[in-house]
């Protein structure tokens, strides 16, 4: 990766630029211009490694194939995808079963995600510490009670 920042010979070549942001998320940063704005080679990236959304150009932050490709290898995502995927339930659960940085996806549960009540089950059947991100109701609630304790068994 360290090579890559200052060759631009490197930086511009899809198969070593490839490799490298595959391997490293951070590598992603030093690719050119030309390939970040290349849907599909960012796609490619952000399949391995979500990290790179960090570095995404801003044109794919609003597109949900990029969205949702990043957020299944990365949770973290969420903290840079457009907001309006904030509620989008097949995201949310794509972050979720990814299991990396999973409280960035908590933190930015909208109302009318967290109202959902059957929704908000199946998230907490796939991770028992997302209890702690529900609202009191819920975590009053007998079935939650029961569904977090399944985690502890």
């Amino acid at each position: 990766p360290d090579d890559i920042r200052h060759d631009d010979e490197l930086r511009n070549d899809r198969e070593i630029a490839l490799i490298a942001s595959k391997d490293n998320a951070y590598a992603f940063e030093a690719v050119s211009a030309e390939l970040k704005n290349d849907r599909e080679f960012t796609l490619e990236v952000l399949k391995a490694q979500g990290k790179a959304i960090e570095s995404v150009a801003g044109k794919f932050l609003s597109d949900r194939e990029v969205a949702l490709t990043a957020i299944s290898s990365y949770g973290g995502a969420m903290r840079h995808i457009d907001e309006k995927f904030r509620s989008d339930k097949e995201i949310i659960l794509a972050g979720v079963n990814s299991r990396f940085n999973v409280d960035d996806i908590y933190e930015r549960f909208p109302k009318d995600v967290t109202s959902d009540r059957e929704f908000m089950k199946k998230v907490l059947f796939l991770d028992g510490n997302c209890f702690y991100h529900i609202d009191e109701s819920s975590q009053k609630d007998t079935e939650f009670k029961l569904i977090k304790k399944l985690h502890e068994i």
